[in-house]
């Protein structure tokens, strides 16, 4: 969701459909800018693949917006994955899924 829109002829189509769908959710470890960019720099400095912090930071800081901005609901998940997984599986039920 986060790549310019002339990244492939089709990705603005995928995209909205994506958008569209009553099963997209964006899942972010808080609402929060700052304590979702604390946090999800958290997680990724610990993989072996992760991106310096300060690195990890910028990416974080420059999609947070995006991600906020979709028209999806935001699930926060910086609780027991019980909790998000039921919170995933109450919105599903909502929608008859």
């Amino acid at each position: 969701m986060t790549y310019s829109l002339d990244i492939h002829p089709e990705y603005p189509t995928l995209r909205r459909l994506i958008e569209r769908s009553p099963t997209t959710f964006v899942l972010l470890s808080s609402v929060e800018r700052d304590i979702c960019v604390a946090e999800t720099v958290r997680r990724q400095v610990g993989r072996p693949f992760g991106r310096s912090p300060s690195r990890e930071e910028a990416v974080i800081r420059a999609r947070f917006e995006i991600y906020t901005s979709l028209p999806v609901q935001k699930i926060e998940t910086m609780r027991h994955v019980i909790a998000v997984v039921d919170e995933i599986v109450a919105a599903l039920d909502r929608q008859g899924r």
